[in-house]
């Protein structure tokens, strides 16, 4: 049995379809492939904030995984 499972498998096979890449370690590279979110003026339209960045600009290279804050 996969520890991804079924689910896991799809997205990965969807991710990979759009160029994502994996390291040996299965993780994403988000400063490669990241998303910067929307733009200031769409937030602003629509009463939302900016969320935090998953990379800090300019910020060294780190190979620690970090999970992400759901708040």
């Amino acid at each position: 049995m996969s520890p991804l499972g079924q689910a896991g498998k799809l997205q990965r096979q969807r991710l990979q379809a759009e160029g994502v890449s994996f390291d040996a370690k299965e993780r994403v590279d988000f400063r490669a492939v990241g998303w910067a979110g929307p733009t200031e003026d769409w937030l602003a339209r629509h009463g939302l904030q900016a969320p935090r960045p998953l990379v800090q600009a300019g910020s060294a290279a780190d190979d620690q995984p970090r999970q992400l804050s759901l708040l």
